[in-house]
């Protein structure tokens, strides 16, 4: 059955043609001789049978038309997907009736008591606007609920804030929410809440040359969203521009009998327009202006008690189901300052309230009494009680309660992993004297279907962390979250284990999520985010083969450079007063150094890595740096077989080449998933360490109905208000308002690179120069810049390969697309070569030429129970075959010239800012491997054979260091004189410049 905040999805594997009508449809033309024109509606009857046809438009615009309740024959391609989509959310926009039920007195005639057989009863306000069905005049308000205002001013009369909080709540219910603004000292206007008026930004004059605040993909920096810069600049609005505000209206007036809907005239228009019709009313949140006076008291009562204005919030949530934002509660908070049933233990009550709870599917293990399990065990039938208790006391079962909220029990099988639990459980019963009547709980994984919809959008990157004292139960919280397209981190699954041994990991990563995720959607997992515990690990690597078949794992970056620095080098209190702050820059720079091997566009191979390798050992070991260690030989010796024994041996876990193919949006740490877990506990409704099992299960799930209700709101308001005053490409209004930051931040760069064509349907497009003159702070593969002019950070110069094949698909060297889903700056400077040889201007890539995860109808209506289920399955097909790459919409003309491809140099005579002839990689020759092992003694350390080695490279390593090289060194960490040529004001030489991405 389906389930109320998250039903299962029923897509069929092979869709099939209706076979219960004679007529069958080909081409656009029914066989009954009734042909179907280009311009029929989306929706039509069968000429013959009468059941709903839909139609679609296919590859070269031709139409057909199919049976609406039923899937097209066979998975069309991929372009009709989308072109049926378009039109089917398209639709959605097109103008629809509201409705406003309430009790009225309907009347028809002008003169006389307007009350005299006319009785109050329900009706639908709407249905009367603008000489609807009924020739209505006037539609009277209960005068003995709503008394008339008299002499008192409107907005004083208590009976008129009344009836407008009570019309307010009934619109708001029934998906039409208005609110009353103008009208008059003899009436009030009524309109659509939505979009009710177009006006211009007061706060920002918008034109050509506003800056907003940035959009970054991995971080905040200073001109984005949280830094300095950003925080001085506009932000991103959308508004109403003129003829694009909704008409919907309607006008309250009054007498001496009550207050009335004007229908004289036929007054009014029902029609909303220009906006979709809401598909979940949940996620709008409720205007603060439709809360009674007793329900305002009551919440700033609660933010009195607690301070706090989220927890007024989650208040009203709670008691009235009332979504509201923090902003209104602190402006209410503001204006205002002017059990009964059977006792059941703590595990249980978690468990009923699971298993009672429409928005919760999980799956549990527990070690339970055999004659407490149904059905008997096969083969056990005909035994006694007796016997079957003798046999077997107790039996470790794990039940699983489904998105479908069916309960389904499992019995361990031989080789299955609840067999190895079965035999902890035994053991465990026996050291804790635990009889084999009770009860021995283990574990409990659970989803919480609403959040868990979201994983199902954006399931690309995954993240798992423990998190302890987050009970008192002792039992340790393990958690799981994914990146959403509006850059919010969201957990999507917790797990209760007992401990962190194998055994605990093991149930997790084999059963638990075999159990809860479905298998087409751990297919679309890519990449798995975790730190350094080895138990957890080594599961990880086997459910890698069997759970996530097509995800590769990831080593978090913080962890390896901070945390292993932490502990492997010496502080900066180790040295001496003079020398701290030296140190401290040597140590921001070699972690920096680190980090860049994380990062996009700054080592690209294994050549390049090698060499930056060999420079780093050689900074480390320059006299700049055993100067700032104050001579002291062994710091030098720690950090060197720190790197060997600590990070050189993970580099295939950090290093961002070896995974830029694979859609993991440049993720190279887990602090993400580590914030998620410090907000669980610093969070409005926090868990604490001091609650019970049920407390805490009940803290994790009520967040997640926050967080649901959060980001759909976002959602929400990206899908219904598409205008963005900030950017004009063509994907505006159809992506995320985060996704066209970064498209936007594409375009920008675009300036100063070329573009040749060396082969058919191949190009090449390197970088030369920056349009302003000014070039020396570059950007990165991320956007960031390079905040030192003069980086000790080896950069290299790169040429582009874009190929474009045969379904003009383009794919470019540098894997933007394959790591990011959005297209790269060198394929939109092919775009505009190509299209300024025909003669055409490019507008710009499409909303087809994006990963799904950044459009707002993707986000907003794919694997939401309450949006129609036709395109909640054309977006499944599109999910499951994402895009490769952006489509080139124009062909390749024949008359562009083709040049001689530039030859693409070794990584040596790339490098930009250093003498290649200063670099000696075999002085490092066999210690940059992952694989270095030095010669051992019997017990297995051979310490001073490795500080021998690293003596004996320490010290050809600052034979061969050049002065040039150590002037950059020292100017990267320090305030030594920079080249004269800075000093004089002398342009930065071609030598320093290098390819941003």
């Amino acid at each position: 059955m389906n389930i109320s905040g998250g039903g299962n999805i029923e897509i069929p594997q092979t869709p099939h043609r209706i076979d219960n009508c004679s007529a069958n449809i080909h081409n656009g033309t029914h066989h009954s001789g009734t042909a179907w024109s280009h311009h029929s509606p989306l929706s039509s009857p069968c000429p013959t049978c009468g059941s709903p046809m839909k139609m679609i438009r296919t590859e070269g615009n031709e139409m057909n038309a199919y049976h609406g309740c039923q899937p097209l024959s066979g998975i069309p391609p991929t372009k009709s997907i989308q072109v049926w989509i378009d039109d089917a959310v398209a639709q959605q926009s097109q103008p629809w009736r509201g409705s406003i039920p309430f009790k009225c007195h309907v009347i028809f005639g002008e003169k006389g008591d307007p009350f005299i057989n006319t009785p109050l009863q329900d009706i639908d306000i709407c249905k009367y606007l603008n000489g609807g069905v009924f020739k209505a005049k006037r539609l009277y308000f209960c005068p003995k609920t709503y008394p008339p205002p008299g002499q008192v001013p409107v907005n004083e009369a208590d009976s008129w804030n009344k009836l407008k909080l009570d019309l307010g709540n009934a619109s708001h219910s029934a998906g039409s929410p208005i609110v009353s603004n103008g009208g008059g000292r003899t009436q009030r206007s009524f309109k659509c809440q939505v979009v009710h008026r177009a006006r211009e930004s007061l706060a920002t004059i918008t034109d050509a040359n506003t800056k907003h605040r940035g959009t970054s993909l991995i971080n905040d920096a200073l001109a984005n969203s949280r830094g300095k810069m950003g925080l001085a600049q506009p932000r991103k609005r959308k508004i109403a521009f003129e003829g694009t505000s909704c008409k919907f209206n309607f006008d309250v007036k009054w007498d001496e009998y009550g207050y009335y809907v004007n229908l004289f005239r036929d007054a009014g228009n029902p029609i909303h327009n220009n906006h979709p019709k809401p598909v979940d009313l949940s996620v709008i949140p409720y205007s603060s202006r439709l809360l009674a006076d007793e329900t305002k008291k009551e919440l700033q009562n609660v933010v009195d008690a607690s301070r706090s204005h989220c927890v007024a919030r989650n208040y009203a949530l709670k008691s009235q189901d009332k979504y509201l934002d923090v902003a209104k509660m602190a402006y209410l908070s503001r204006k205002a300052e002017a059990g009964g049933g059977e006792h059941l233990d703590d595990i249980s009550m978690m468990l009923e309230q699971f298993k009672h709870s429409n928005e919760i599917a999980y799956t549990t293990m527990s070690d339970v009494p055999l004659e407490m399990f149904e059905p008997l065990p096969p083969g056990d039938e005909n035994r006694s009680p007796h016997d079957q208790a003798s046999l077997h006391s107790t039996v470790t079962i794990s039940t699983t309660k489904n998105e479908a909220g069916e309960l389904i029990i499992n019995r361990p099988s031989e080789d299955d992993v609840l067999s190895q639990v079965e035999t902890v459980a035994k053991r465990t019963r026996v050291e804790r004297k635990i009889s084999a009547s009770q009860y021995l709980f283990f574990s409990i994984a659970w989803i919480h279907l609403p959040v868990f919809r979201f994983f199902k959008l954006c399931p690309e990157v995954i993240w798992c962390d423990v998190t302890s004292h987050s009970n008192k139960m002792g039992y340790k919280l393990l958690t799981f979250s994914c990146r959403t397209s509006v850059n919010k981190q969201v957990v999507f699954m917790y797990i209760w284990i007992p401990n962190e041994q194998r055994i605990s990991f093991r149930w997790v990563f084999s059963h638990a999520i075999s159990q809860l995720v479905p298998a087409w959607l751990r297919s679309r997992v890519k990449f798995i985010m975790k730190d350094g515990d080895p138990q957890q690990r080594n599961e990880i690597l086997i459910a890698l083969q069997s759970v996530f078949m097509n995800a590769i794992e990831g080593g978090c970056g913080w962890h390896m450079v901070e945390q292993g620095w932490k502990d492997k080098v010496p502080g900066e209190k180790f040295f001496s007063t003079k020398n701290r702050m030296r140190w401290k820059k040597v140590t921001q720079h070699v972690k920096r150094w680190m980090y860049s091997w994380m990062k996009p566009g700054r080592i690209e191979d294994a050549d390049e890595y090698k060499i930056s390798k060999f420079l780093l050992l050689q900074f480390i070991c320059s006299r700049l740096v055993l100067d700032a260690a104050d001579g002291k030989m062994e710091v030098i010796m720690m950090i060197l077989r720190f790197l060997q024994n600590h990070v050189f041996v993970y580099e295939h876990l950090y290093l961002h080449y070896m995974r830029k193919h694979i859609r993991h949006f440049d993720i190279s740490h887990s602090c993400a998933h580590e914030g998620t877990n410090l907000g669980l506990k610093s969070h409005s409704a926090s868990m604490k360490a001091t609650m019970t099992l049920k407390n805490s299960s009940q803290t994790l799930a009520l967040q997640s109905t926050i967080q649901a209700k959060k980001l759909g709101a976002m959602i929400h308001s990206d899908f219904v208000q598409k205008n963005k005053l900030w950017s004009n490409s063509p994907t505006a209004s159809f992506t995320l308002s985060f996704a066209e930051g970064l498209i936007q931040a594409v375009y920008q760069r675009q300036q100063g690179y070329v573009c040749e064509r060396i082969g058919e349907r191949v190009f090449q497009v390197q970088y030369v120069s920056c349009t302003t003159g000014d070039d020396t702070h570059e950007q990165y593969e991320d956007g960031s810049e390079d905040k030192k002019l003069y980086s000790a950070l080896p950069r290299f110069t790169r040429i582009r390969i874009v190929t474009v094949d045969d379904n003009n698909v383009m794919y470019c060297s540098c894997c933007r697309f394959e790591c990011i889903g959005i297209f790269c700056v060198h394929q939109v400077v092919t775009a505009v070569e190509i299209y300024n040889e025909l003669g055409e201007q490019f507008d710009g890539f499409t909303h087809h030429d994006v990963a799904l995860r950044y459009r707002s109808d993707y986000m907003e209506l794919a694997y939401n129970p309450l949006a129609d289920k036709d395109i909640q399955m054309r977006f499944h097909e599109l999910a499951l075959a994402d895009l490769k790459g952006p489509r080139l919409g124009a062909e390749i003309p024949s008359t562009m010239a083709t040049h001689h491809p530039s030859k693409i140099l070794p990584a040596l005579d790339r490098l930009s800012n250093y003498n290649r002839n200063d670099i000696d990689l075999t002085i490092v020759d066999g210690m940059y491997c992952s694989d270095f092992v030095p010669e051992c003694d019997e017990s297995g350390t051979n310490h001073a054979e490795v500080n021998a080695t690293f003596e004996a490279m320490f010290q050809q390593l600052q034979n061969v260091t050049s002065e040039e090289s150590s002037q950059l060194f020292s100017a990267a960490i320090s305030d030594a004189e920079l080249p004269k040529m800075h000093a004089s004001g002398t342009s930065v030489p071609p030598e320093m410049h290098y390819d941003r991405w």
